[in-house]
């Protein structure tokens, strides 16, 4: 094989991992908004996100199907690094929906907002503050401008 032939070779192989590459993305992708409707029933079910003994059967069930040539240990640190990866997600999820729902509640109740929620939501913390005392930004960033003088 010339190094012209060798480097052609190498270029298909490469354009067929790129394309696996892809494949793997939308699995990986399809298999988060699962996780998201798993840990959305979790969450109204009062149900932990980690549950060890569900991880092991998903070790168990990719193990049983391996022919290789990954070995075992490396099968099960990629699944280790995955299931790491989709439980962070639903732990995100079930925080922006617990932010969500209490300052749904807040506002339904006609609280302000605290400063943790205004900064989700994308207010500035003096537009919380003035909220919080009844008055508008601008007159608040005045009074904390006479406050620095």
């Amino acid at each position: 094989m010339t190094p012209d032939e060798g480097q052609a070779a190498l270029d298909k192989l490469r354009a067929d991992i790129d394309e696996l590459d892809l494949r793997l993305l939308e699995l990986f992708n399809a298999r988060a908004q699962v996780v998201e409707e798993i840990g959305d029933i979790k969450r109204v079910a009062g149900i932990p996100i980690y549950e060890p003994k569900r991880e092991e059967l998903v070790f168990s069930n990719v193990l049983g199907h391996n022919g290789g040539p990954l070995g075992d240990d490396a099968v099960r640190r990629l699944y280790e690094r995955i299931i790491d990866e989709m439980r962070t997600l639903q732990r995100e999820r079930m925080r922006r929906a617990q932010s969500q729902a209490a300052e749904g509640l807040a506002q339904a109740q006609g609280q302000p907002q605290a400063p943790a929620q205004a900064k989700a939501s994308g207010q500035t913390q003096a537009s919380a503050q003035a909220r919080a005392s009844g008055q508008t930004e601008a007159s608040g960033a005045r009074e904390s401008e006479g406050e620095k003088r």
